[in-house]
């Protein structure tokens, strides 16, 4: 993380400003801790990449095994003291479901390292050469926001000189830490942080073009329109795709869009115009290569917007 990065990273629950406290740097920002007076709550940056989630400790609860990682790498006293009280929080929180006789939490870190790894090998897949031919037609501007950012492939694309655009920044928010470890490693000059799409980590900032890709079946989707159509000023683009496969999530989402016609007029209802070109249901091949052996093959459905 870079000290400049904090004018797009905001509090996660109030949006405002946080204060930056460096532990470790070198080039940029590899350990220190992200504040906000407000709330108050405390960010851990590790590695060069911020948690910014609501609660660390609910986040490292369903992450023991990341969290124990991260532990045994970190280097400055401060953070590891900081990391050990979070994960001692995190075992009493995943504890306390099986006290009341629910289930405890599932750890999640091997499932998130294994689709960044996936995801990073699907790069090459015709499914992104079309995304990165669509937005090379929308105008540039000054930031772009990519929610479940995943890996960085089109989040690094914006930021590269070569991708035809002009940035002043651009922003990934991803909720798995390996996910944004493999976008960071890619060296552009794209602002990463771990935390939730639907809180408040950019504040009230505005957006030129915001970018969601197949995640809708692990976000509400209503919801995320409407925080999109917070986040974008009149003129701004938006571009969702989805393979509409509500089995893919990890948990239930709410079914309020359910298929193409849904999506489309959800969009519209809350304030964006359907390009000419997206207006009919698209199909664009989107093939995960899972392992040597197994192939996912998705027909995705691209719709831009304009903010109106």
């Amino acid at each position: 993380m870079r000290e400049r990065d904090t004018e797009f990273i905001k509090c996660p629950r109030c949006g405002g400003s946080l204060e930056l406290d460096t532990f470790v740097e070198g080039g940029e920002i590899r350990e220190g801790i992200l504040s906000c007076a407000a709330c108050p709550l405390e960010f851990p940056i590790i590695d060069e990449i911020p948690i910014v989630w609501d609660d660390a400790a609910e986040y490292f609860a369903c992450r023991g095994a990341l969290g124990g990682r991260l532990y045994r790498t970190v280097q400055s006293p401060k953070m590891r003291m900081f990391v050990k009280k979070t994960l001692s929080s995190a075992a009493a929180s995943a504890r306390a479901p099986a006290a009341k006789g629910a289930s405890a939490a599932y750890d999640r870190t091997n499932l998130e390292n294994r689709w960044s790894q996936i995801y990073h090998r699907s790069g090459g897949s015709e499914f992104y050469h079309v995304i990165k031919e669509r937005l090379a037609r929308l105008p540039s501007g000054r930031r772009a926001l990519e929610h479940g950012c995943s890996v960085g492939t089109v989040s690094n694309h914006l930021a590269s000189p070569d991708s035809g655009h002009t940035y002043g920044a651009v922003v990934g928010i991803d909720s798995s830490y390996d996910a944004i470890a493999q976008a960071k490693g890619a060296g552009t000059d794209a602002c990463y942080a771990v935390g939730d799409s639907m809180s408040c980590i950019t504040g009230g900032l505005r957006f030129d073009l915001v970018v969601a890709l197949n995640v809708l079946e692990l976000i509400d989707p209503i919801e995320l329109i409407r925080h999109m159509s917070g986040q974008t000023p009149q003129g701004a683009s938006v571009v969702m795709a989805d393979p509409y496969d509500f089995e893919r999530g990890s948990g239930p989402t709410p079914r309020r869009i359910t298929d193409e016609h849904s999506l489309r007029a959800a969009l519209a209802e809350h304030g964006f115009e359907i390009s000419a070109d997206t207006a009919k249901p698209s199909y664009i091949p989107w093939r995960l290569e899972i392992n040597p052996r197994t192939v996912l093959n998705y027909k995705v459905d691209l719709v831009i917007g304009a903010r109106t």
